[in-house]
């Protein structure tokens, strides 16, 4: 999961009055959380564009704009008196006049979910950035993480498993691509990969024909039986049934090393595994890029498993 950080190009104001007290905030940009890679793209695309229009509108207004007001349920009202919910093609097209006349634009950085609690922070106001130190410190944040080189590992095919088996009380399912680390690469790493891949092929193999080949079984795919005996996924009979899975599935991994992916190509990634068929094919081009002789975006690791 990743939290985006959308920083405004300039300051906006945002009449947060009531009747006993007024008051006014200062929006430097806002945080968004995903809940959905759908709802994502979404956002991030004419979302984004209608919801800067919003805020534009409501600057206006907070700076006295006359030609439309702000009822308490957040409608737009006319002169005329016609009332237009956020939503509607005339609130859009106002906004679009909004964000035109004061040139409203904006940044989008990516952070990690292990540096969410940082907003938190008395700079926020529900999900707006009213700090600049904050929003100063977000950034930064940002771009410490995209100097870091991830290591991005790739399968020759999806493993599909079910939301569940990852995310607990998921309904639905997923292809698993690959998986990125941000471990440098070393042998150890190599290992673990091997072995957490392997493991996800165990799980694919028990959800698709019921037992894996040694004759493991589980009911929540963390705790293994055979023979009445119970086995957690770090004991050695398991990491064993993990690579004899993977060999059997003839699951292969391309490791190489990129900077931190922009928040384009994140939108594929989910607790750092790729799941996105897109990101994939996309990640799989850097590859053939670098092979060309063209290593522009990411420097090759060993090709792990040939």
């Amino acid at each position: 999961m990743k939290t985006y950080v959308i920083k405004l190009n300039h300051p906006v104001l945002v009449n947060n009055s009531t009747d006993k007290e007024t008051h006014y905030d200062t929006i430097y940009g806002f945080i968004y959380c995903p809940k959905g890679k759908d709802r994502e793209k979404m956002f991030l695309g004419d979302g984004l564009k209608a919801y800067l229009g919003y805020l534009s509108a409501i600057h206006e207004w907070s700076k006295g704009a006359t030609d439309f007001s702000v009822d308490e349920d957040q409608n737009w009202i006319t002169n005329s008196g016609e009332k237009h919910d956020t939503n509607d093609f005339w609130s859009y097209l106002k906004g679009e006049e909004c964000r035109e006349r004061i040139d409203l634009r904006c940044s989008i950085y990516v952070l990690d979910v292990d540096v969410v609690e940082l907003l938190a922070d008395k700079g926020m106001e529900e999900s707006f950035i009213i700090s600049e130190s904050l929003m100063n410190k977000l950034v930064y944040l940002a771009k410490e993480q995209n100097r870091k080189k991830r290591v991005i590992f790739l399968f020759n095919r999806p493993v599909w498993l079910p939301k569940n088996v990852l995310w607990e009380n998921e309904n639905g399912f997923t292809h698993i691509y690959g998986v990125i680390s941000d471990r440098a690469f070393t042998s150890r790493l190599e290992y673990d990969i091997k072995g957490y891949v392997g493991y996800l092929a165990m799980c694919e193999e028990y959800y698709l024909t019921g037992r894996t080949p040694s004759g493991f079984t589980t009911t929540d795919y963390a705790t293994w039986y055979k023979d009445g005996v119970a086995y957690n996924a770090k004991e050695k009979d398991i990491k064993d049934e993990s690579f004899i899975c993977k060999n059997k599935n003839s699951l292969k991994i391309t490791a190489f090393a990129a900077r931190n992916p922009s928040y384009t190509v994140a939108l594929g990634i989910r607790d750092d595994l790729i799941i996105d068929q897109e990101l994939y094919e996309y990640l799989i081009g850097l590859i053939e890029q670098e092979k060309s002789g063209c290593p522009k975006y990411g420097t090759g690791c060993p090709n792990i498993d040939s």
